[in-house]
């Protein structure tokens, strides 16, 4: 694509002056020189740093942005924005999710970030029933980035439970449960249909200790640890007070 002459980068040693940055076709950084003098470089002033990196998006939330905002005699908490998540969801479907996380990648890169961690509990469809294809909203999510040019690591989020004890789903949390079985059945495709993607690959996502019973907790750690000792992991450990205390 070009050469490009930055008056200021940081790079891994701190910041550096007059950075020459060479990208090849595909849109990689090839060469990065500095204190450099090419005067066929496109000079670029000011001060640039790496792309940054999103460590946990839940994408589908970007069509609710602004929709719980509103004042109440009562005050509204984490409890009465979960209550307008839910709702928007209850007709969110695999094409909507693709579009809204595309715009939302979009911004991202706006932005300044290149790549995300995207922490993915919506499973199932609005009744709680699987898909056809389990993976389809995972799909969705994949090409949406694709399309945006974001780089993406897709945590596959495990959620079973309501409350700790085990407590029974609520009829709102249909889309996002699956037994562990079936939870680490839909990783190991997402880890393959990732594994020649040089921009995105898996995570494992644990929903929180309240949705993620402890037997499952270990079994899907255990799961993945297994095939790679550095799967990356990622959960809500401490969301809300009100899981604290109850934990």
């Amino acid at each position: 694509m070009g050469s490009f002459l930055f008056e200021h980068a940081r790079l891994p040693g701190g910041w550096a002056p007059r950075v020459q940055v060479a990208v090849d076709a595909d849109g990689w950084i090839t060469e990065c020189t500095p204190n450099a003098d090419e005067a066929s470089a496109e000079s670029i002033a000011g001060c640039v740093i790496p792309g940054l990196t999103n460590l946990h998006s839940h994408a589908f939330q970007r069509a609710m942005a602004g929709l719980a905002e509103r004042g109440s005699p009562t005050g509204d908490t984490f409890w009465s924005w979960r209550t307008r998540m839910y709702e928007s969801l209850s007709r969110m479907t695999p094409e909507d999710m693709g579009v809204v996380a595309e715009q939302l990648y979009i911004e991202m890169l706006i932005s300044g970030y290149t790549s995300t961690v995207e922490f993915h509990y919506v499973h199932n469809d609005v009744d709680g029933r699987r898909y056809e294809d389990p993976g389809i909203m995972s799909w969705s999510l994949i090409e949406a980035s694709r399309r945006a040019g974001m780089a993406l690591t897709l945590a596959p989020t495990l959620y079973q439970t309501s409350a700790f004890g085990g407590a029974h789903p609520e009829p709102e949390q249909g889309r996002f449960t699956l037994k562990t079985d079936a939870f680490l059945e839909l990783h190991r495709a997402v880890g393959v249909a990732l594994e020649s993607d040089p921009d995105r690959g898996v995570g494992l996502g644990l929903h929180s200790l309240r949705a993620v019973p402890p037997e499952a907790l270990k079994e899907c750690v255990q799961a993945v640890r297994e095939a790679d000792p550095t799967h990356p992991v990622h959960i809500h450990v401490a969301e809300q007070e009100r899981e604290v205390e109850a934990c």
